[in-house]
């Protein structure tokens, strides 16, 4: 009896044990079934998309181009150096101009093909679009002032005015005079597809009888191919969210921060872009922006971890509550290096804090009036190319200096 129990409980155990094995094997063999349905899908959206071009077309982008069109843009199609850095032959660069009461951009760049862009020639299947963003390139507004070409010996120059500074551009109101900045990009399209945008800020220095003292004119030119990450998305900017933290190393974030001019505050900066989760920023950019304020300047210190930056600040200004807006240099590395002159520039990881508290004289202190906004701040303090006050650490600021002209 015993016996025939033991055998009984043995063919059980095998059932079970069969059944299990079975179970197991149906849960894989549905998962592989899952894949390969979705590599099937994804191979019969392609074969669709797969589109026969007619034969004076060829295929680009999954679009069919008119052949004609194929010197265009490879002209302005990026190509790899020994180093891997890319580089345009398409040698672009801008400045600002001065037209009796107003202001012109002018963009000159080499055209041996008398005509890259379909606005200078109607074989060129190349498109543009101006654009007007905020501070630090964030959002953008199409922008459809008239831009007037010229050529000349294997140049072309496009222009455009900017008659209302005060409309179109952010002031920074001083005692002595009134600087005006301008982020603006070009997208260049073949279709509905940015294969180049070339992104430009500058700056307009009035005196107070509205006289010219100087500009200043930034720039860059970035392709379709700048940032791409493993799955073969490719960017030109992505957005990131800042905090401000309640210590150094960003255990916590501060929900209402304080801050004070010329003391100590720690900010975090990460992106939350799937696919660049494991990326870096680098040589961060802030400006803060308030009535008739605009104060540009950069980190004492930044701490570099895959998708995360933290960065301290030593704020050397005053302000009334506004806007903080955050640019930084995106790349897969943990270091990033300058970018030469005919090399392709560099992503951006561009944020905005929107209803940044106001910079207090001191702890215990209300948010600052004009007056005291306009008594307290330095001149050029903040503004066009000086980052640095007295109230910064000027070691830390030429030794930023010295490394970026080594590198």
């Amino acid at each position: 009896m015993q016996k025939q129990y033991e055998n009984e409980n043995i063919v059980i155990q095998v059932i079970v044990s069969t059944d299990y094995h079975l179970f197991k094997f149906s849960i894989l063999l549905s998962k592989l079934m899952i894949k390969l349905y979705i590599i099937l899908n994804s191979l019969f959206a392609l074969v669709l998309n797969q589109q026969v071009c007619p034969e004076d077309e060829y295929r680009f982008k999954n679009e069919c181009i008119p052949k004609s069109c194929q010197q265009y843009i490879e002209k302005i199609t990026s190509k790899k150096k020994p180093s891997g850095k890319r580089f345009l032959s398409l040698d672009m660069n801008g400045k600002v101009m001065k037209e009796k009461d107003d202001y012109r951009i002018e963009i000159e760049f080499n055209d041996e093909l008398v005509g890259i862009f379909n606005r200078d020639n109607n074989q060129s299947c190349i498109t543009d679009q101006l654009y007007r963003h905020e501070m630090n390139y964030v959002h953008d507004n199409k922008d459809d002032t008239a831009i007037v070409s010229s050529f000349d010996q294997k140049r072309r120059k496009w222009s455009f005015l900017i008659g209302d500074l005060s409309n179109k551009l952010y002031q920074d109101k001083q005692s002595d005079k009134t600087i005006y900045n301008g982020f603006y990009t070009i997208n260049y399209f073949v279709k509905d597809y940015v294969i180049l945008q070339y992104m430009f800020d500058f700056q307009i220095v009035l005196d107070n009888n509205q006289k010219m003292i100087e500009t200043h004119f930034n720039d860059q030119l970035l392709d379709d191919q700048v940032s791409c990450n493993q799955f073969g998305t490719c960017v030109q900017k992505i957005y990131t969210e800042i905090s401000f933290c309640k210590d150094k190393d960003c255990t916590e974030v501060a929900a209402e921060p304080n801050i004070t001019v010329n003391t100590p505050v720690y900010l975090i900066s990460e992106i939350k872009d799937e696919g660049f989760l494991d990326w870096y920023t680098h040589d961060l950019e802030l400006t803060f922006y308030s009535y008739q304020l605009v104060k540009k300047f950069r980190p004492v210190f930044e701490q570099h971890n895959p998708g995360k930056t933290i960065f301290k600040l030593v704020v050397p200004f005053i302000a009334d509550k506004g806007s903080l807006y955050v640019s930084a240099k995106l790349t897969k590395n943990s270091y990033w290096r300058r970018v030469l002159e005919d090399e392709i520039g560099t992503s951006l990881a561009i944020s905005i804090y929107q209803d940044a508290p106001c910079i207090k004289k001191g702890s215990n202190n209300q948010c600052p009036s004009q007056e005291l906004i306009e008594k307290t701040n330095q001149l050029d303090c903040g503004c066009v190319d000086i980052m640095y006050c007295d109230g910064i650490d000027i070691f830390n600021a030429m030794m930023l200096i010295l490394i970026l002209l080594i590198i």
